[in-house]
């Protein structure tokens, strides 16, 4: 009998787990609704890339990006984190870690665009990138909104 409600168990937490990684994918695949934002830095800065203020049961996800760095005498390094403010500076986190081409002078790296690096970040945080370099940080990310009446 133990043995038959832990097989129930671990079914229906498959069938939760499994849903909630399709949906998420599924909201990257509805075209229409996919938004984009350029990546370009050459400041050594914290930049708010996508903006999510004052949205109380809105989130974004993070379909995917390519990002090119240019290394130089000093390690470029890109880290996107998520967060509040003009900067993600209030209850900031990272969300990857540190992305980086190296300090070669001809040392470049590009990222692929790839599915879902990061995936849903916290309701009413926005996305933004650190650098620590003024070398080219260059790219794009496409990303959405979901939430009440957001598909």
């Amino acid at each position: 009998m133990r043995m038959k409600r832990f097989s129930i168990l671990l079914a229906f937490l498959f069938l939760f787990l499994s849903h909630s990684a399709f949906a998420q994918q599924d909201v990257c695949n509805q075209t229409n609704n996919l938004l984009n934002v350029a990546i370009n830095s050459t400041t050594a800065a914290t930049t708010r890339l996508v903006d999510n203020t004052g949205a109380t049961q809105r989130y974004i996800v993070v379909c995917n990006y390519t990002v090119v760095l240019v290394g130089n005498t000093v390690a470029n390094t890109l880290i996107f984190k998520q967060g509040t403010g003009a900067s993600c500076g209030t209850g900031s986190s990272n969300i990857t870690g540190p992305i980086s081409a190296g300090s070669a002078a001809t040392s470049n790296i590009v990222l692929p665009a790839s599915a879902l690096p990061f995936g849903k970040l916290q309701v009413g945080n926005s996305l933004c990138m650190t650098t620590t370099t003024t070398d080219l940080i260059g790219g794009n990310l496409t990303y959405v909104f979901v939430g009440p009446g957001i598909p």
